[in-house]
């Protein structure tokens, strides 16, 4: 299996060593490990705002050191997301967030602007996050309650290669899970989100159009529904969104449908009801403003109160770029991308 992030979730200073033998128990059975990653509680359960940037930097250099591929502090308050756009100013591992409220998300709002004033590849390590639980693996909505290991995947190229038939992946997930388990480390769970290949490989797009429901079509909501119900029923201890992941700039299918405009804000709202993440990565105009944006937050916020679901909100307005315009961070994760229009 292809295993996009084995993720950690221990106290700050620990769990590194641990983790990445985890890793290397799993590459010798025969899984890929893209990377490595750990998860500390939320910040300011260890921290001070004033303390954060400080410590951000030394974690980073103890995780880089041990072979970590990126360290993620969890969510914090309203009052304390400053702190948060110093420390990710400073570090290129990094990966924070901010907790989502129902009716006022301008602290988040105006650190996704600041970041993506400073330098746009920022706001891939920063989030808004509601209803998300601990101990999911995907970043950057990691953050840690229990000590232990938990899987994010890569399956959407190995459902494409089925035909879309996610029932195909229990015999290779059933196998890995009794791998994971049989280290000395404990075993949270498995996130089996469909979500494009770290490079792009395995469109999300592609497969809703294989399946007969192209995004932004008619039927794909309910596409998205039937989806997200085969992935939770699938054989194994499951954490983490467990849905359909439209990471529209990781996912160079959904790119081509924002460019031929079959694919809108308003869509991924809909499909938010019904999939896992929210809002990801998605490109917006740089003159959006800092209300707009939090008006944006306050729906992603509204439908995960709604569903009782954990949704999120990587958001990527571009400094100079209108509507329209092509969004281009620089990040070898990324794709580059119209930016869309605020619904």
């Amino acid at each position: 299996m292809i295993i996009r992030a084995v993720t950690g979730f221990a106290p700050p200073s620990e769990g590194a060593l641990r983790t990445m033998k985890v890793a290397e128990h799993l590459r010798s059975c025969g899984h890929e490990v893209q990377t490595v990653r750990l998860a500390t509680p939320p910040w300011e359960e260890w921290c001070t705002a004033e303390e954060l940037p400080t410590r951000a930097r030394e974690l980073e250099q103890a995780a880089l050191a041990a072979g970590m591929n990126f360290l993620s502090l969890g969510p914090c308050s309203a009052e304390n997301v400053p702190a948060v756009v110093d420390a990710l100013l400073t570090t290129k591992s990094i990966f924070c967030g901010a907790q989502l409220n129902g009716n006022d998300n301008t602290a988040a709002a105006s650190a996704m602007l600041q970041l993506a004033q400073a330098d746009q590849q920022h706001n891939l390590r920063f989030a808004a996050l509601a209803h998300v639980e601990a101990e999911t693996p995907f970043f950057p909505a990691a953050f840690a309650q229990r000590e232990g290991f938990a899987l994010a995947m890569e399956l959407a190229p190995q459902v494409l290669a089925a035909g879309g038939k996610i029932t195909a992946l229990s015999p290779g997930l059933e196998a890995l899970e009794r791998d994971a388990r049989a280290t000395n480390v404990p075993f949270l769970g498995i996130d089996p989100s469909l979500t494009p290949g770290l490079y792009g490989e395995g469109s999300i797009a592609r497969l809703m159009t294989l399946l007969g429901s192209p995004v932004g079509s008619r039927g794909a909501p309910e596409l998205v529904g039937q989806l997200t119900t085969a992935l939770r029923a699938l054989p194994v201890e499951q954490v983490g969104y467990r849905g359909v992941m439209f990471a529209v700039m990781e996912d160079p299918g959904l790119v081509e449908a924002v460019r031929q405009r079959e694919l809108s804000v308003s869509d991924l709202l809909e499909y938010a009801s019904h999939c896992g993440t929210g809002l990801d990565t998605v490109p917006l105009p740089g003159d959006i403003g800092v209300e707009r944006l939090a008006e944006l937050l306050d729906h992603v916020a509204a439908v995960a109160d709604a569903h009782a679901k954990p949704l999120s909100a990587r958001l990527f307005p571009a400094p100079g770029v209108k509507a329209g315009e092509t969004v281009a961070t620089g990040s070898p994760y990324l794709f580059d991308c119209p930016a869309m229009e605020m619904p």
